[in-house]
């Protein structure tokens, strides 16, 4: 399946504004986010704390959806849910992710 990962303000220096991903069916947003970084340098440092929480002006969106309003990182990516993926690191953000990927 693939994924569209459009990336937006500050990200665009570690990540193009558009990549297409190949992930198999039931991939989480971890990782998927874990993919990325794998193939951007800079992209870990971006999104995460050193903990492998999601850094607070980071917000990661899923059709539009903050994935703090979804299952966070373990959100899956199903034929159920868009292909379209956003990365955005501004001010405000709506809260920190529960989850954490361990690196």
């Amino acid at each position: 399946m693939k994924v569209t990962v459009k990336s937006f303000a500050d990200l665009r220096d570690v990540i193009e504004n558009e990549v297409q991903i190949d992930v198999i069916p039931g991939e989480t947003i971890g990782g998927l986010l874990v993919t990325l970084c794998t193939g951007h340098a800079g992209l870990r440092d971006a999104l995460f704390e050193s903990s492998g929480v999601i850094r607070m002006d980071v917000n990661v969106l899923i059709n539009g959806r903050n994935i703090s309003f979804l299952d966070g990182l373990v959100t899956p990516l199903s034929g159920g849910i868009s292909s379209r993926f956003s990365l955005l690191r501004l001010a405000g953000s709506c809260g920190q992710v529960p989850d954490q990927i361990q690196w």
